[in-house]
């Protein structure tokens, strides 16, 4: 089953029933082309696809509801009805049309009797079926015309997952939707579908994982960049350390040197040996054992410490 959603890939639609160009362009779906259908049916591009298929034969996995239905509110409670994960185009509407008809899908979706489907291919993360369509109505829509920064506005007042409807003439605005938020692209069969689907997915490698960590290969990068502690003048065994006597050099600290953020716990710590500058700090040079940091530390210090119960 594929699931459509935040963390998944985005899910590329074709609007053309061509099911062998789509799918040689990228696309993860199709739907019918008929511009004058208030609802399109969708159908999942296989793996394998025959000379026999017909993609719109049989029950559909999803369905496209026209911007022009923004307002059809029998039509919509219809459609949450049949129990099938739905596009819902929302082009020439404001803010407060797009949260009204999404009252009216799920509340038709959660009361209602569903239909349901005699096949489920396709599956939204979450628990709604509903997932709203950005874009814009013109038949060629300038730069000023997308208008993306909508799409994150929508989906905090709807809750609702939300793609984007390509109408553009290249490749370029779709990418910046995915990275907009949008986990869907819906785009007809034209000159460059393949080359936004392929940036499309050239985007998602860039967006990579939300989590902030080292990239594959970052580490021996910053293990050079980084710092140590190391004296910055030669000392004798038994010598107390101040501030003036420590210094920062490359690379990073290992085996059981200091970094320099522990430069407060050695100041005040003896040599157990003579050393000389630019010599590592380490816990097998000093004398005593570093304090344990304050249990309130963290990367964002309290205003002020914790009161000591007692003291």
């Amino acid at each position: 089953m594929r699931v459509i959603g935040d963390r998944q890939p985005c899910f590329i639609v074709c609007d053309s029933p061509d099911v062998h160009s789509a799918a040689s362009a990228g696309a993860d779906a199709v739907i019918d082309a008929d511009p004058q259908e208030a609802v399109k049916a969708g159908l999942l591009l296989g793996v394998r696809i025959d000379a026999s298929d017909e993609p719109l034969a049989g029950a559909a996995d999803f369905l496209l509801l026209g911007d022009g239905e923004i307002t059809n509110r029998p039509f919509i409670e219809m459609c949450a009805r049949l129990g099938l994960p739905t596009f819902m185009g929302t082009g020439g509407s404001s803010l407060k049309e797009v949260t009204r008809a999404v009252g009216w899908f799920q509340l038709a979706f959660r009361q209602g009797e569903i239909a349901a489907p005699p096949r489920r291919r396709l599956k939204l993360a979450g628990e709604s079926l509903l997932v709203l369509l950005h874009g814009s109505l013109l038949e060629t829509p300038g730069d000023a015309d997308h208008g993306l920064r909508a799409m994150q506005r929508m989906h905090e007042q709807s809750l609702m997952p939300v793609g984007f409807e390509d109408r553009s003439a290249g490749a370029q605005v779709a990418p910046l939707a995915v990275a907009s938020g949008a986990i869907a692209v819906i785009r007809k069969l034209d000159e460059s579908f393949a080359a936004m689907a392929a940036a499309v997915r050239r985007a998602e490698t860039i967006l990579g994982q939300s989590r902030k960590q080292p990239s594959r290969g970052e580490e021996a990068v910053a293990v050079k960049l980084r710092r140590r502690v190391v004296l910055a003048r030669d000392l004798d065994a038994g010598h107390t350390l101040t501030r003036q006597d420590l210094d920062f050099a490359q690379p990073a600290a290992c085996d059981g040197e200091f970094a320099p953020y522990h430069v407060d716990e050695i100041i005040g710590r003896a040599l157990l040996r003579a050393m000389q500058a630019g010599d590592a700090v380490s816990a097998e040079t000093l004398t005593g054992q570093a304090p344990e940091p304050p249990p309130w530390f963290s990367p964002r210090p309290p205003r002020e410490a914790p009161k000591d119960e007692h003291a």
